[in-house]
């Protein structure tokens, strides 16, 4: 047998292949403790976002105080903020009796939006906070004397720091956008800086009657808005650059859960259920030409469904369906996107969940959904990542009875999880807490 060697270079590579240290598996980062209080009544959990750098950020209101925590993107340090967490409603007291609003952008401003608290002096108005992005602080909020007390409202923000709002009152629904300052790259842009007491400086936009009102936007500016209608569930487009087009009728009818997406190419994408089925609608970049929805559910009973679509399009629902046994299970079924065939639909919670509400995100390769398992005061998560991977059931701690787990997924495999976690011995205590998930 000839022995022949082996050339330098290829001993070169196979030395280096062995000491490069294997890429780390995707894993649920630590818990973060967000805040600690006594309560009367189970709190809401904290809302859950992540935008497509991979930066993730929870918004929560403890007994009146609105908070927010953010976690900086892997390219920025990939850190949570400071431990003392500062209140943002502005006044240093319980000054917000609702839960409030959010949105997180791609350059990483933010947006959180709570109402005031009426008194026989000033009546309750929806305020409005901005973050730039870079690790700022949150600055002084900004009423929005048109909106009144509403927080029947919703918040988008883009790539250039441009802040949408709309608000549903007695006289209609409406919108305001509020212009961003560019930044030194793409996708870099800062929400306009608000002074201490102002008003909202934004002009309205009338959209049509109805309540019930959702945003969602993509990187390059364009904005849906999405609302109950006289008839049914109504939909206004407002492309990058443009204004707002004229409302269309999606369906008629009663929907719930409708969740407005706007893919990166600009197509408007709702998902809505109407009765014991789940479906996503879509639009051309024009958001004038509504087809029919499609069926995401199969021929499974939705007791309660959740929707969710990245960038690309690519969509997720996720609903609760009973079983013949009497059991309630958590099911999830994907498209590759609008008019894409679906998925069969997996069962992503086990035999012996009690699963509350779902919730479910999807950006990139990271696919999640949360509950609460009733059963054994669980919060749970199931994640496909990648994508196209089995999903896989995780346990993230104690969970609230009848409470949801908000998820976000986000860039660079990044994605958060959030929930009120009851106390082991005072059974009228919480603790907000986030869990990253983390590639």
């Amino acid at each position: 047998m000839q022995c022949r060697r082996a050339p330098l270079a290829a001993l070169l590579l196979l030395a280096l292949a062995a000491a490069s240290p294997a890429p780390a598996a995707a894993t649920w980062g630590a818990s973060r403790r967000l805040q600690a209080f006594a309560a009367s009544s189970p709190p809401e959990p904290p809302l859950a976002f992540a935008n497509e750098q991979g930066a993730l950020m929870a918004v929560w209101n403890a007994n009146g105080y609105v908070k927010a925590a953010v976690r900086e993107p892997p390219a920025g340090g990939g850190a949570w903020g400071s431990p003392a967490i500062p209140d943002i409603t502005g006044s240093g007291a319980a000054s917000s009796p609702s839960a409030p609003l959010a949105a997180l952008g791609s350059s990483g401003a933010a947006a959180v939006a709570f109402a005031t608290v009426g008194t026989r002096y000033a009546k309750s108005k929806l305020a409005v906070a901005l973050r730039a992005p870079g690790g700022a602080a949150f600055g002084p909020p900004a009423a929005v004397d048109a909106a009144g007390g509403s927080t029947d409202a919703a918040l988008a923000v883009d790539c250039a720091g441009a802040v949408t709002l709309a608000f549903a009152n007695a006289t209609g629904v409406f919108a305001t956008t509020l212009d961003g300052t560019p930044g030194p790259g793409p996708c870099t842009g800062a929400p306009a800086a608000l002074a201490a007491g102002a008003a909202w400086p934004a002009p309205l936009a009338a959209l049509g009657a109805g309540s019930g009102v959702r945003l969602a936007a993509n990187g390059a500016g364009a904005v849906l808005a999405v609302w109950a209608g006289p008839g049914g569930v109504m939909a206004a487009l407002k492309p990058a650059g443009g204004g707002w087009g004229a409302a269309r009728q999606v369906v008629a009818g009663a929907a719930y859960g409708v969740t407005p997406f706007v893919a990166s190419t600009g197509r408007p994408i709702i998902g809505l259920q109407q009765g014991t089925s789940a479906f996503f609608a879509s639009a051309g970049p024009a958001g004038d030409d509504w087809g029919a929805p499609a069926l995401a559910s199969g021929s499974k009973a939705v007791s309660i469904a959740a929707f969710a679509a990245d960038a690309s399009g690519r969509l997720l629902a996720a609903w609760l369906a009973p079983e013949p046994s009497g059991l309630t299970r958590v099911w999830a079924a994907t498209a590759d996107g609008p008019g894409a065939a679906w998925a069969a639909p997996k069962t992503v919670s086990t035999t012996s969940d009690d699963p509350a509400d779902p919730t479910a995100s999807a950006s990139g390769d990271v696919l999640i959904v949360g509950w609460v398992n009733n059963a054994a005061n669980t919060a749970r998560v199931a994640v496909r990542a990648p994508a196209s991977a089995a999903w896989v059931r995780y346990n993230l701690g104690r969970g609230w009875w009848g409470l949801t787990v908000p998820v976000a997924a986000g860039g660079a495999g990044a994605a958060l999880a959030a929930w009120a976690q009851p106390g082991t011995t005072n059974v009228n205590a919480a603790t907000m807490m986030a869990r990253p998930w983390l590639t």
